[in-house]
């Protein structure tokens, strides 16, 4: 008997410790009467990598752009009007007091500045976790997309820079 209980008590002891192991998930969406469907646009291509490029330890690099902007058919997109917003908003987690921090890269003080270049206010103010949110009217995103600017920040720590965000658009 004194077996099983202590097996049992393993067990348990296991089972807790699992629980305690368990990570967060984040779900992002959006329900939407005008749609337009976007693609990242980074050297005149759609590409969803961002090349950042080197930066010396504690400096800024220099800033990249890319846009946000309509992808494929735009029907949709034509029903935007200058009365209409969209807005962005990132997600993911991975957004600090000071910019979108490294993830999986080695230069683990480093962070990248994101800056919404065109948005109605805010604009080149950087996309932190108490802001994450930037708009355009309807007739900007058919012209011009969302544009946005990519900067490193150096910190002590060399190495590489990883880091991804997500994002949703809604349209009003």
């Amino acid at each position: 008997m004194k077996k099983i209980f202590a097996c049992t008590l393993i067990a348990l002891g296991c089972m807790a410790g699992t629980a305690q192991a368990s990570t967060e998930v984040n779900f992002l969406g959006a329900v939407n009467a005008k749609t337009c469907d976007l693609a990242p646009v980074f050297g005149g291509a759609v590409d969803a990598t961002v090349q950042l490029g080197t930066v010396a330890a504690g400096a800024t690099g220099t800033a990249v752009d890319f846009v946000l902007k309509p992808n494929g058919d735009t029907t949709d997109c034509e029903a935007l009007t200058n009365s209409n917003v969209a807005s962005v908003a990132w997600g993911g987690g991975e957004f600090t007091s000071v910019g979108l921090r490294n993830v999986s890269g080695n230069a683990a003080d480093a962070h990248m500045l994101l800056k919404h270049k065109n948005a109605i206010e805010g604009a080149n103010t950087p996309i932190t976790s108490s802001k994450l949110l930037t708009t355009i009217k309807g007739d900007t995103l058919k012209a011009d997309g969302f544009q946005y600017s990519a900067q490193l920040v150096g910190g002590a720590d060399v190495g590489t820079f990883v880091a991804s965000a997500a994002y949703v658009v809604a349209y009003q």
